[in-house]
């Protein structure tokens, strides 16, 4: 009886001091999807804030700066028509002033705080699995690995933002990001995908710790667009808002009207 009124004592401790910091504030983080949209949502792309899209600075003389990293605007605008964009920070909610100020268009659809993740080994960990979406289609950029810990094969993890260590503002990283976000999107999209995001992560065999400012990342996702379009595998464009399987023949894909990445802009990659 006595060990019987302990575990109650201590689960009672749990649920009501312990958990309403350690735990979610909810079973799922994002509401349900409309059911005339499953099977048809856009894919998930979290992102988080301090460190990954801005650098938080205090002083005395000004207090509190934030500085936006390069690119932060074209990222969003060129993801958000793809994505389910979603701020996920361990910030308190009352950062909403701050991410008025980044997003003032509300690309984001949906923002996190500190109360939607999961507290242990003394961290504030973003579990993808409260998210309520499919996982296949979830990936985290984060600045800390081991912020998505969870479900590691699942992120990309940028180096932290510090402006003193880019004084010329020519940070690449987001912009490199780019192309691979969008092809896995628009592969899913165009051609009808079924490859778990994760894995497309995989098969570019490089680390998905950005140090580098998006280098070796960026080679890996041209290299591996050049074996796609020579096995015939990437989306190509007939003419203006109709799409095809990409073909091997390059004289084929020019008479096709070229490929989706050469139209939206993007370099042909490695050949």
């Amino acid at each position: 009886m006595a060990l019987y009124n302990r575990f109650t004592v201590s689960d009672t401790i749990y649920e009501n001091v312990i958990a309403p910091y350690a735990e979610p504030s909810r079973e799922k983080l994002l509401p349900d999807l409309p059911p005339n949209v499953k099977g048809r949502e856009k894919p998930t792309l979290v992102i988080s804030l301090d460190g990954t899209l801005i650098e938080s600075q205090w002083t005395r003389q000004f207090g509190w700066r934030y500085i936006k990293r390069p690119g932060v605007d074209d990222f969003l605008r060129q993801l958000h028509p793809l994505y389910e964009l979603v701020l996920w920070t361990d910030a308190q909610n009352t950062a909403d002033p701050v991410v008025d100020r980044l997003d003032p268009q509300r690309l984001f659809r949906h923002r996190l705080y500190r109360d939607a993740t999961t507290y242990m080994q003394g961290e504030h960990k973003k579990d993808l699995r409260a998210l309520n979406r499919d996982l296949d289609k979830v990936l985290i950029i984060d600045c800390s690995a081991s912020s998505f810990s969870l479900q590691p094969k699942h992120g990309i993890a940028v180096k932290p933002y510090r402006v003193e260590q880019d004084p010329l503002k020519e940070d690449s990283t987001l912009k490199n990001l780019v192309p691979f976000l969008q092809f896995v999107a628009l592969n899913q999209r165009l051609k009808g995908s079924t490859t778990p995001f994760h894995k497309e992560l995989e098969a570019l065999g490089v680390s998905t710790t950005i140090e580098d400012g998006g280098v070796a990342f960026q080679k890996a996702v041209d290299a591996r667009f050049a074996e796609l379009r020579t096995a015939g595998k990437m989306p190509m464009q007939r003419g203006r808002g109709s799409f095809m399987g990409g073909g091997g023949d390059s004289s084929g894909a020019a008479a096709a009207g070229g490929s989706v990445w050469e139209r939206m802009g993007l370099r042909k990659g490695a050949q």
